[in-house]
């Protein structure tokens, strides 16, 4: 197993938009970002320390074989040590070993830093929507919670329908 980074320690809440987050105190303001929109997180981790493909892939299938996860988004403030090209590898191929769409899973990729352009190609190779600096850390939750809003049914009016 690789000496390299962290991808681990997943905590679990009873949420349907999954987590991939880091960047230390990063991972708290955009988890507390996601609930401050009015999403529901399905777990809280961390992810640091440039970890290699395979232990991205596995966190990232922690988070998505979790029941009610409809969606993940990964994000992170600027990193510098951790590869985005890496953590792009990895949750793709953790979505692809599942059997699911990564454009249709990963409702959101925030990462900005190190390796960004080679990880954006990777990223758009694969149809998933991202965000790069100019994109705070709010307004990719946001967008996130917005992916997940979209797909849960519209409760008809009880007054509409009798």
């Amino acid at each position: 197993s690789s000496h390299r980074g962290v991808a681990g320690n997943v905590t679990e809440f009873d949420g349907n938009i999954g987590l991939v987050i880091g960047a230390g105190g990063g991972s708290l303001t955009l988890f507390d970002a996601v609930r401050a929109h009015g999403g529901e997180p399905a777990n809280y981790c961390e992810i640091g320390g440039n970890p290699d493909v395979q232990k991205t892939c596995g966190l990232a299938k922690l988070v998505l074989c979790k029941p009610g996860v409809d969606k993940i988004a990964v994000m992170m403030s600027i990193v510098s040590n951790t590869r985005v090209d890496i953590v792009a590898r990895g949750v793709i191929k953790a979505c692809l070993e599942l059997g699911m769409d990564p454009a249709e899973k990963i409702a959101i990729f925030r990462i900005p830093g190190a390796w960004e352009e080679e990880g954006f190609k990777i990223l758009e190779k694969y149809g998933i929507d991202y965000a790069d600096r100019s994109v705070s850390m709010h307004e990719a939750a946001r967008r996130a919670v917005q992916k997940i809003s979209a797909l849960e049914p519209v409760v008809a009016d009880a007054e509409a329908t009798s």
